[in-house]
């Protein structure tokens, strides 16, 4: 994962982070990493960070919680744009950690918006490059004729990859799955 990405555990402790996370909180960007924790800089940027991840990590156990909330987090030096934080509730399932994974913190850069959210689906959900892809062309109204035609394969075939991805994002129909993957 090229992006920077913080995996949170319940408590809101950051127990796994990517390179690119790794250096956006040592920059002196106005977000940092103090005792496990995701801080930011300023003191309201910090308590609405805070808030997030602790909505966060309880998200998925309560119905009808927003899984994604932005924070916006500034550096005090008006030079230096601020950072977009999504922090993101993630499903109950098992993965290859060694403890359970419960938020999903993500910095927007410069990639384009589809990169984003395919990888943030790869992450959130264990989804695979051509799931996450299927996903996203669900998301923008393709059918799954439309999407096997693009993709060379037979409908069956993309059918199936659908049916995947409702299990990896707990959702029961393809309406649901696109509701939910929206909200990201």
């Amino acid at each position: 994962l090229s992006m920077p990405a913080f995996v949170c555990d319940r408590t809101g402790t950051v127990r796994e982070l990517t390179p690119a996370a790794e250096q956006l909180a040592t920059a002196n960007r106005g977000l940092q990493l103090k005792e496990g924790r995701l801080r930011a800089a300023l003191a309201s940027d910090a308590r609405e960070l805070e808030d997030a991840i602790g909505a966060a990590a309880i998200g998925q156990a309560r119905p009808g919680a927003p899984l994604m909330r932005t924070v916006i987090v500034r550096n005090g030096e008006h030079d230096l744009a601020p950072v977009v934080l999504d922090v993101i509730a993630l499903p109950p399932q098992s993965t290859e950690f060694s403890f359970m994974p419960r938020v999903l913190v993500v910095a927007r850069g410069s990639n384009a918006a589809i990169e984003r959210k395919a990888a943030i689906l790869q992450t959130a959900y264990g989804m695979t490059s051509a799931e996450s892809d299927i996903a996203l062309q669900l998301c923008s109204g393709k059918t799954a004729e439309i999407i096997a035609a693009a993709r060379k394969v037979a409908v069956g075939t993309v059918r199936a990859q659908i049916k995947a991805l409702l299990a990896k994002a707990g959702a029961r129909r393809q309406i649901e799955l696109v509701a939910r993957l929206n909200q990201l």
